[in-house]
């Protein structure tokens, strides 16, 4: 999902330089599922910022990948669902999975593409799904990273908090709108002023593996959306919601996996030095090479 204005960062931070040859996350990304045996790429954008993301994606990637290009439209709604406010921002995260249904055939990952998610988190995700047993309810999976290590030092953040059983099933999620850490806590408006969060919670990062069925009710559930909310220019469909509803309605099974890796992002402009420091700390350790261009097969 590229999709999203990054108002908070101020500017497209999809395409935002951070590696030593002025790669983006969403190389690393590429990379990684390129590794953990990924062929098949579908980026959602915004019609928009098409002629950008064709200038400055790397022609490899092209090469390695069966790459398309699906656009979330502000006017991609279904018909008979009304008349909206104009509106500036996209109908949100589960409108942008919605775009990409017409070449789903098969189990798919979902991600940002401006996050960084790390190798473990591909491997682990695509092996459960090569091996996920089919039938119903459906069953779909999640990679989630504690709390503690998703938090700016720069402003706030929205995180789904997870709520797991025994098993590693996801029970529920809340989603805190406003997390930030104030000296030795954290601390979110979702909670009772004098309730803090200790920061190993596992929160979603939006690294979903799902089988073709959830468009189904992806789809009825943005028709509901769009009549109880469609008129409000600041309301998002959201993936994560949808999903919880699905789990409390006992229709999905989604399996929480704990990544190996440190996820990182650049949420505020004042993040992109931390950034360049990881990826550079990465390439030093030998988990990517210092150019990801891969080789001729």
């Amino acid at each position: 999902m590229a999709a999203g204005k990054g108002s908070r960062f101020g500017g497209l931070k999809q395409l935002e330089a951070l590696g030593p040859n002025g790669e983006t996350l969403m190389d690393f990304a590429l990379y990684d599922a390129y590794r953990s045996g990924i062929r098949h790429v579908l980026l959602v954008i915004r019609p928009e910022i098409e002629k950008e993301f064709r200038e400055q994606l790397p022609r490899h990637w092209f090469e390695k990948f069966t790459l398309d290009f699906v656009f979330q439209r502000l006017k991609g709604t279904p018909q008979a669902t009304g008349n909206f406010s104009p509106r500036t921002k996209p109908w949100g995260t589960g409108h942008a999975v919605l775009a990409a249904a017409p070449l789903i055939k098969g189990p798919f990952i979902v991600m940002n593409a401006d996050d960084f998610y790390g190798p473990s988190a591909f491997r682990i995700l695509s092996r459960w799904l090569d091996e996920a047993p089919q039938g119903s309810p459906s069953r779909f999976a999640m990679v989630a990273y504690p709390l503690e290590t998703t938090l700016s030092e720069y402003g706030s953040v929205s995180r789904s908090i997870c709520k797991i059983d025994e098993g590693g099933s996801l029970i529920n999620m809340q989603e805190h709108l406003d997390l930030r850490r104030e000296r030795n806590t954290i601390h979110s408006t979702q909670l009772a002023p004098e309730q803090t969060l200790s920061g190993q919670e596992l929160v979603s990062m939006n690294f979903w593996g799902f089988q073709a069925d959830i468009m189904n009710t992806l789809q009825e559930g943005f028709i509901n959306f769009l009549k109880k909310q469609g008129q409000d220019p600041q309301s998002e469909y959201s993936l994560p919601a949808h999903v919880a509803e699905r789990v409390q309605a006992g229709s999905a099974r989604v399996q929480v996996l704990k990544s190996e890796d440190a996820w990182f992002g650049v949420t505020y402009r004042e993040d992109k030095p931390v950034a360049i420091t990881k990826i550079r700390a990465l390439i030093e350790r030998g988990v990517y090479p210092n150019s990801l261009e891969l080789p001729h097969e």
